[in-house]
């Protein structure tokens, strides 16, 4: 479900680049960001897990793989840079 949120404190400069890139790709400002979050809570979920592993906790839903992290991120940079990074 989309909604309409207000976002305080981003970098003008980093948006108006991001804002562009959508617009070159033809991609939805709001889609790009979706993604983007996704990729953050992904990484940070991934962190969590290992920190877990390392302190023998067992948590659910943290069972992401690293490559897939990695994936995700290349394909965000592409998407953002137009190129394998």
């Amino acid at each position: 479900m989309a909604t309409t949120q207000t976002i305080r404190g981003i970098d003008e400069k980093v948006y108006r680049e991001f804002r562009a890139q959508c617009v070159r790709l033809g991609k939805k400002t709001g889609d790009a960001i979706t993604e983007a979050m996704k990729l953050w809570l992904k990484s940070n979920i991934d962190q969590n897990s290992e920190k877990a592993m390392m302190i023998g906790e067992s948590r659910r839903g943290t069972n992401v793989q690293r490559n897939d992290i990695a994936d995700l991120k290349e394909g965000l940079r592409a998407m953002l840079y137009g190129k394998d990074t």
